[in-house]
């Protein structure tokens, strides 16, 4: 993959505090992660055939036509800058196999490029970095400075999808969860910003709350479609409140606002249920309710809670106005 000069830094670069200063390190990689080795090498047929042929990390993006298009472009006006290429290999000693990090489109170029001159090759950088785990593995490809930006999305399948801790979870499962997670540990977008990145999120659920993020999932179920006033980030998030306080309430409370079954009008369960099916949080949804913001639908499932909790009746409708987020009654 062809890289170039990006004054952006990425949200791991913000979390470890590189300041590209004169005398801070080009890249985070230089921060967290030492080459095993770099060089210079000629990107033959040969050469890129066989990167290809390496496996990409989960959740690495699918070869896009279009960028590979773009780029033979550039070939043919002779503005492709070959020395600003770089292909990555990581090897992973936890199972022993070399992924290949960076480079696969730039590698499809090549193959297109001189075919009756096999041998040819312009000058490539070449990096290999050997890893303890799967998890450190994910984390390097993450990081790796690329001219098209990661999404979200694509960060946390690199990350999370098919890791240990989630194993058999969907992709958009893990997706909400995360979302969820940020609303609740960084309650304003900029607190999100500048503390609470996706990367950051998914650390922390891997590192400290693996096992209350397993928990949330199982309430969630498995079709979205079915329980579309759980799966939103607010709604995700006051799980992570109530999971954290008592989770063995927490599969009474949400089971029930889930299903509805058997409740009372004044239940703050049966409240709950009816707000969330009822409310939006989106200016441009079709329907006539009034939206509400995320944080303010938060802290309305956690004021419902401490009224469940408190063993308190709900006469009225859902409150979703306060100063400050309720605390979550164990």
């Amino acid at each position: 993959m062809v890289t170039v000069k990006d004054t952006r830094r990425t949200e791991l670069e913000q979390r470890y505090g590189i300041s590209g200063v004169a005398g801070a390190p080009k890249t985070l990689r230089e921060v967290r992660f030492k080459a095993d080795y770099s060089d210079t090498v000629e990107l033959t047929y040969d050469v890129a055939a066989k990167h290809l042929e390496l496996p990409d990390v989960e959740g690495d993006r699918k070869l896009r036509q279009d960028w590979v298009e773009d780029y033979l472009r550039r070939v043919d006006r002779g503005t492709f800058l070959w020395g600003n290429v770089e292909l990555v290999t990581i090897l992973c000693r936890e199972d022993n196999i070399t992924y290949r990090g960076n480079g696969q489109h730039c590698c499809w170029v090549r193959l297109f490029v001189a075919k009756d001159n096999p041998k040819w090759g312009p000058k490539v950088r070449r990096t290999h970095y050997v890893v303890k785990t799967i998890e450190e593995m994910r984390e390097l490809y993450t990081i790796f400075d690329r001219q098209h930006v990661r999404t979200p999305q694509q960060v946390i399948n690199a990350r999370l999808f098919n890791s240990d801790e989630f194993t058999g979870v969907a992709r958009r499962k893990i997706a909400s969860l995360v979302a969820g997670y940020r609303q609740w540990r960084w309650a304003s977008w900029d607190e999100k910003k500048k503390v609470g990145t996706v990367d950051t999120a998914c650390d922390q659920i891997q590192s400290k709350h693996p096992e209350l993020a397993r928990k949330v999932a199982d309430i969630l179920g498995e079709k979205p479609d079915d329980n579309k006033h759980l799966w939103r980030a607010a709604t995700i998030g006051a799980m992570f409140a109530t999971y954290e306080k008592n989770s063995v309430a927490s599969v009474d409370f949400w089971n029930a606002v889930k299903v509805g079954a058997g409740l009372q009008q004044n239940d703050p369960r049966w409240r709950l249920r009816e707000f969330l099916k009822d409310a939006v949080v989106s200016v441009h949804s079709k329907s006539k309710a009034r939206p509400v913001d995320t944080e303010d639908m938060l802290r309305a499932c956690i004021n419902c809670w401490n009224n469940w909790r408190r063993g308190d009746q709900m006469p009225q409708s859902v409150r979703i106005q306060f100063k400050t987020r309720p605390v979550a009654h164990g």
